[in-house]
């Protein structure tokens, strides 16, 4: 299942929004002999009402196209810029409307039309997609009140990746049985600062339990969370979660998502960092996809290799293993955890604290594996 996932691996392109041709070195055209390419899909689709107003546009064509126009404006025809993102056969494009200079983005609640023009096409006027935001994004009223305290179960499978390009739909298979929650700890009001911690869960019928063999995460460090209401964001860190016995390391772990207006869900959620690839080394020990001889530590980055796709150094001098990792959409819902002090079986019910040391302890008692 592995491999699947590795040979679906593209390398983007990334360029400013607007028209995207060919160098015009002033020569005669020549005609395409190419059938006209047509739009395959669109997310979101013409019609849609749930589109949250900091995800990205995806565009996906039956074939290969040589250029791309995107305009998107708002209800009052006002335009507002973005940035396009390619893959490695120009068969799907990405526009995200939501970078950090933009003069003006996306707002919940809104219409909004995209228009698409492309090449080669037989279409004379362009394709447009009519949508609308949702209301998640409005500002939540008395957010201390409803969100201190409050803990958050993020679904890592349903992130879409923009990085690697090419994994959407296949990533998150891996990620299934990943459970990542957070809590609330502090927030400015009405907006400012936020203070998050974070841990990995294990689901034991139905209920979910802190994994107390993985410190707790300070996902915002001393006042560097931002909280933009209802938006937050962390700051990086080094993220563990097992799934089926399986842990998953990504460095420089950033998590960012709005708060539903009511309180009870996560909207437009993403992460990104570096994870590490050894994970999935152990997934060539029984494949004929390689030799016998190449099978070690590093051989899924020499795959990525071989699909021009260079493994990068991970922190913490760990060696050259990790790739970058960049999604969004992802969901998430106000959950109830529980932790149980191995010790003393005592159950606390939200996420509590836990050190390396208390890790360590533990480990030594048998209760924690060794890692």
């Amino acid at each position: 299942m592995y491999l699947r996932l590795l040979m679906g691996l593209l390398v983007s392109l990334c360029v400013m929004a607007g028209c995207h041709r060919g160098p015009d070195d002033g020569s005669e055209p020549v005609e395409d002999p190419r059938e006209p390419v047509q739009i395959k899909s669109t997310y979101p689709q013409g019609g849609a009402t749930d589109f949250h107003y900091r995800n990205c546009f995806i565009i996906e064509f039956t074939d290969e196209i040589d250029w791309i126009e995107i305009e998107l404006h708002d209800e009052n025809g006002l335009p507002i810029e973005g940035i396009v993102s390619w893959n490695d056969n120009h068969t799907k494009v990405v526009f995200d409307p939501f970078g950090e200079d933009a003069d003006r983005q996306l707002e919940p609640a809104t219409d909004y039309g995209l228009s698409i023009s492309w090449g080669p096409s037989d279409s004379i006027d362009p394709t447009r997609v009519v949508f609308s935001t949702t209301e998640t994004g409005t500002p939540i009223v008395d957010p201390s009140e409803l969100l201190v305290g409050a803990s958050y179960h993020m679904d890592m499978s349903s992130a879409w990746y923009t990085e690697p390009p090419g994994v959407f739909g296949l990533m998150s298979q891996y990620l299934t049985g990943m459970l990542f929650l957070f809590k609330i700890v502090e927030l400015d009001e009405p907006s400012g600062e936020i203070e998050l911690m974070g841990a990995s869960v294990q689901r034991i019928e139905g209920q979910l339990f802190q994994d107390l063999c993985e410190p707790t995460l300070d996902l915002t460090g001393p006042g560097c969370g931002r909280w933009d209401n209802p938006y937050l964001e962390t700051v990086p860190t080094v993220l563990r979660a097992r799934t089926e016995g399986v842990l998953f390391t990504v460095y420089d772990f950033l998590f960012r998502g709005s708060i539903t207006v009511d309180g009870e869900a996560v909207e437009g959620g993403g992460f990104e960092g570096l994870l590490d690839t050894r994970v999935f080394d152990s997934a060539f020990e029984d494949s004929d996809w390689v030799d016998d001889s190449s099978v070690g530590e590093g051989i899924t980055c020499e795959l990525f290799a071989s699909l021009n796709m260079e493994c990068i150094d991970c922190p913490l001098d760990q060696g050259r293993f990790c790739i970058q990792v960049n999604t969004f959409n992802m969901s998430g819902t106000r959950v109830d955890v529980t932790s149980t002090n191995p010790e003393t079986d005592e159950l606390h019910e939200g996420l509590i604290e836990v050190t390396e040391e208390m890790v360590a302890h533990w480990t030594d008692l048998g209760f924690c594996p060794e890692s």
